[in-house]
């Protein structure tokens, strides 16, 4: 069975109909996704990740959907096969879910002062929904933002020498060097200053106020508008406990920056949204006034990760990331390291 075959198999597991046209989303990074219509309509089909644990992934929905159900905010919702089930498993082994297109605009940086104040209240709008779930969501990714264990992984990698070397680039793996420092944690092997210096600054960075359940992935592309404002959200699966101020500069990441530059400006624009946004049940008090202390940090932190995480994608034999193009892995480090918060 080809890939066309298996595609329109799967769909009629879900839908009980042919497919007119299936076509490839680009937009995924991890997951295939795929556009499928239909005399009825619009869906998208995704094949999912192995490694993704699908009863966590159930857990998470069961707790997210009636909130976002109850607030009319937009959200995949999963079909069930044939079967009953949420995912469908083909004959190799792989997991399929789909569910109903949904209509919305999805923005592009760069954008307006409107637009970054409509992401920041929208993001803002999200964890505030997330405050309502009836229980903890179980982290499908708990290493996710978690750079002591991305570093080590990386180190690990360097070590086995199992690697690609023509993708090595001394120059990234100096800067690497030098600027992880003061973001681990628990390394046993660097210098005592630097664990100190390290604990510090993460403890400063992720005081217990900030941790909230959050989006995880809150990225531009995975944020749906109308009428300028956002309506939905895609690509829960990383729903968790974590940093809302890390998830905030990852999205002042995916909304402020173009081809390795920042806009600082833009990042002000949209802190400000998220800070008039609908927060005060969310966070506890004193949150508001601190945050805009730890951004800076937590904006270095998250290129710095997102930048091992893909040179570690690079050099590795194993691949997480998809590769746009070629040499797409090493670009993105190379533009990531390249913007700080300044």
């Amino acid at each position: 069975m080809n890939l066309t075959e298996l595609l329109q198999s799967i769909c009629c597991s879900f839908l009980n109909e042919e497919p007119v046209s299936v076509e490839t989303l680009e937009e995924g990074h991890i997951n295939d996704t795929y556009l499928v219509k239909t005399g009825s309509g619009k869906y998208v089909l995704q094949r999912l990740q192995r490694k993704m644990p699908p009863e966590r992934l159930i857990n998470n929905y069961k707790l997210y959907a009636p909130v976002f159900e109850a607030h009319g905010f937009l959200y995949p919702k999963w079909l069930r096969d044939e079967a009953g089930e949420y995912f469908h498993t083909d004959g190799k082994g792989d997991r399929w879910r789909m569910y109903p297109y949904i209509e919305g605009e999805v923005l592009h940086a760069p954008l307006t002062r409107e637009q970054l104040l409509a992401c920041g209240q929208g993001l803002a709008r999200v964890h505030r929904l997330l405050s309502e779930l009836s229980g903890t969501p179980q982290a499908v990714y708990p290493i996710l933002h978690d750079i002591d264990y991305y570093y080590e992984r990386y180190l690990t990698l360097l070590k086995s020498g199992d690697i690609i070397e023509e993708n090595r680039d001394p120059s990234v793996e100096a800067q690497l060097a030098e600027r992880i420092g003061p973001f681990l944690s628990r390394r046993a092997d660097c210098s005592e200053g630097a664990r100190e210096e390290g604990t510090a600054l993460k403890e400063n960075i992720t005081p217990a106020d900030d941790i909230a359940i959050i989006h995880g992935d809150a990225k531009l592309s995975n944020m749906l508008f109308r009428n300028g404002q956002v309506v939905g959200m895609l690509d829960l699966d990383t729903v968790m406990a974590g940093s809302v101020t890390e998830e905030l500069a990852d999205c002042i990441r995916s909304c402020c920056e173009s081809r390795g530059s920042f806009d600082r400006e833009a990042a002000e624009f949209l802190a400000e949204g998220y800070r008039r946004g609908e927060t005060a049940d969310v966070l506890a008090e004193g949150y508001q006034t601190g945050a805009a202390s730890h951004l800076p940090q937590a904006f270095n932190k998250i290129h710095l990760e997102l930048a091992l995480r893909y040179y570690t994608d690079a050099i590795s034999k194993e691949k997480h990331f998809k590769e746009k193009y070629p040499g797409y892995r090493l670009t993105r480090v190379r533009e990531l390291l390249g913007i700080t918060w300044r």
